[in-house]
């Protein structure tokens, strides 16, 4: 019909219904098939629709619609403000946009794009993409995005919820952007649980390991030489930890701070070998120094104090202070510690050994002989003026401390040169003893002086001669009972007897071969007499021997009466003993080829002057005074060896 139908009723039409206009129904309709070609349908009640349903125009359901095949072919827009439910949706029409105000909800079956089942009915909540696809953009709003294949996104990919995936995603544009506040979780308790590289056999550039108790972070890795930057050029960027950490490598590794033109600043205390610096720069432990400067330049000083800290010292060195303010205790040096201390002090030259030298092997200042003192030696004299190492042996000695000990022994030089120019006495034993001393070898040396024929001396004149022991001339003697003998014959004759007249002897006959009857004759090198003080080393002048007719005579030696194996022109020193005090007289004799022997003597007086008391005197002749510069003895009347002497005193 050209009208409208409008039914407030139950109707029933068994035949064909066909009606222009709209179709209205207030109650239910029920019809084997229904075309409604232009004005469109709209049905306020359950309406079933056995056959086909065919609306021409819109078709507007305020209750269930329920069909077993809906299609929709117009280009217009489709408007499901209840939803959908069916058991495959197929929306393969391209010239318009189906719109799902309140979502989809597929119970079961699958959800296909371009004919690809991107998702199903019952997946827990989510887009789930079980198969490896291509997407130009995808876009997910709500219940977030579940992948289980690889899959590339060649365009946008927004999840507005959850992103799971588990094999890989592959994107193609700027990386991927987190709108709001959100957290990524990898798996837990693996190695290697996230890791970017370039590719699924390269090393990667950072990996991310979640074993339990050795989580860590690797950053860098690839092949060659690679760079963690941190920042960007132009801004400050800072590394913060949050706690306490260590920066190391991995035990045997060596880390490099800077490179060309960097400045390192460390702006707060900083420690070597320590995890709590009390100074800009601590270390603990010991610090090398290698390629320093060297310099003939004026410079000053770098000290560590007695808190361990370099201090700047300037034109000074890192001696200790000499100021009072620091001292206590001060005492002046005992002369034990001046000239005496000075004299036990061993000074030597020595090399430094190679493996002492170290590095300095090829410096020419340390390689070169060296002077000074063994500390050990230095110690056993005065270990004031030694340093000790760790275990207590003896390591340096005190050079600067031993300019004091210098200092005693000058001044104690002094007292004693003193002591010999004063006539007064000097107000310090060891001087007075010095001056003693030397006054007492000044004159041991004048006497063994005067005793020696090769001084020099040929005529002595004195008001009074004193000798103490003997008066000699040459080998010939004199001793204070021989002199008393003289005087006794001296005084006892008053007209001296006539010389007796000696034949002339005969001549030998001139065929008569003349006998050889002069002894060889022994020169003594030196004195006839010589002191020493006990304990001296005494080496023996010697002697020489000459004879008429034999050459090249030897001397043998006899000493205290025993005749010694030794023979030459020396006597050897360790004959005679001279650690023990007492006098030595020593023969030489040699003897020619007609038997005629030769004799000389030498005394040897070894004394201890410190045992000796007094002087023996020759009391007899202590104050007399013999001039025979008038009176001449009668040759017979004389001891033998004085026949042709004449002596003036």
């Amino acid at each position: 019909m050209n009208g409208a139908f409008i039914s407030v009723g139950s109707s029933t039409i068994a035949g064909s219904l066909q009606v222009a206009a709209p179709l209205s129904a207030s109650s239910s309709l029920s019809v084997a098939g229904l075309a409604s070609q232009y004005g469109g349908f709209i049905s306020a009640a359950s309406s079933t629709v056995a056959g086909t349903l065919q609306v021409a125009g819109a078709l507007a359901a305020s209750s269930t619609l329920s069909a077993n095949n809906l299609v929709v072919a117009g280009t217009g827009t489709s408007t499901f403000v209840g939803g959908i439910r069916a058991s495959y949706l197929d929306l393969s029409g391209t010239s318009a946009t189906s719109t799902a105000a309140n979502g989809i909800d597929l119970a079961n079956g699958c959800f296909s794009i371009n004919g690809t089942c991107v998702g199903g009915g019952g997946g827990g909540g989510g887009v789930q993409l079980t198969d490896a696809n291509t997407w130009t953009a995808l876009n997910i709003f709500s219940a977030g995005l579940i992948s289980s294949a690889s899959s590339t996104f060649s365009s946008n990919l927004n999840v507005s919820g959850n992103f799971y995936a588990s094999s890989t995603i592959t994107t193609s544009g700027n990386g991927i952007n987190y709108l709001s506040r959100a957290t990524s979780t990898i798996i837990d308790n693996t190695r290697y649980a996230w890791t970017i590289a370039t590719s699924t056999t390269a090393k990667p550039l950072i990996r991310i390991d979640t074993t339990t108790n050795a989580e860590e972070i690797v950053i860098g890795g690839a092949s060659g030489a690679s760079d963690v930057i941190i920042g960007a050029v132009g801004t400050t960027t800072n590394l913060v930890f949050e706690e306490s950490a260590t920066i190391h490598g991995q035990g045997a590794n060596t880390l490099t701070f800077g490179a060309s033109g960097d400045k390192i600043n460390f702006a707060v205390n900083t420690g070597f070998g320590t995890t709590s610096p009390w100074r800009t720069l601590s270390v603990s432990g010991q610090v090398g120094f290698e390629g320093l400067n060297s310099t003939s330049t004026l410079t000053n000083s770098l000290c560590i104090g007695n808190t361990f800290e370099v201090l700047y010292r300037s034109g000074a060195s890192c001696n200790t202070s000499s100021s009072l303010r620091y001292k206590e205790n001060v005492e002046p040096l005992p002369e034990e510690n001046g000239l005496a201390e000075v004299m036990a002090l061993q000074p030597v030259s020595f090399y430094f050994k190679p493996s002492y030298l170290g590095g300095f092997i090829s410096d020419p200042n340390w390689t070169v002989q060296h002077v000074g003192f063994i500390a050990e030696e230095v110690q056993q004299v005065d270990p004031r003026l030694v340093t000790l190492d760790s275990l207590g042996h003896p390591e340096g000695v005190r050079y600067e401390n031993i300019s004091a000990i210098l200092t005693r022994a000058t001044q104690e030089l002094n007292l004693r040169l003193e002591a010999i120019a004063s006539s007064t006495a000097s107000t310090t034993p060891s001087a007075r003893s010095f001056a003693e001393e030397f006054f007492q070898n000044i004159f041991e040396r004048i006497k063994t002086w005067l005793a020696d024929a090769a001084n020099g001396i040929g005529d002595l004149f004195a008001n009074t001669f004193r000798a103490k022991e003997k008066i000699c001339v040459d080998d010939q003697c004199l001793t204070k009972d021989d002199i008393r003998k003289l005087l006794e014959l001296a005084n006892s004759q008053a007209v001296s007897a006539p010389a007796p007249v000696s034949e002339p002897e005969p001549e030998p006959a001139a065929d008569a071969e003349t006998p050889d009857t002069e002894s060889p004759v022994i020169t003594l090198n030196g004195s006839s007499t010589i002191e020493i003080e006990i304990g001296t080393a005494w080496v023996d002048p010697g002697a020489t021997v000459t004879d008429n007719v034999s050459e090249n005579l030897g001397i043998h030696y006899t000493v205290d009466g025993v005749l010694t194996g030794s023979e030459g022109n020396q006597l050897p020193h360790e004959v005679i003993d001279t650690s023990v005090a007492g006098e030595h007289t020593i023969i030489y004799s040699a003897t020619d080829q007609a038997g005629n022997t030769g004799t000389a003597e030498r005394i040897l007086m070894v004394r201890d002057q410190a045992s000796e008391t007094s002087e023996t005197t020759i009391e007899d002749v202590a104050t007399t005074t013999i001039e025979t510069a008038t009176t001449t003895e009668t040759a017979a009347e004389l001891p033998s060896d004085t026949a042709t002497t004449t002596t003036q005193i």
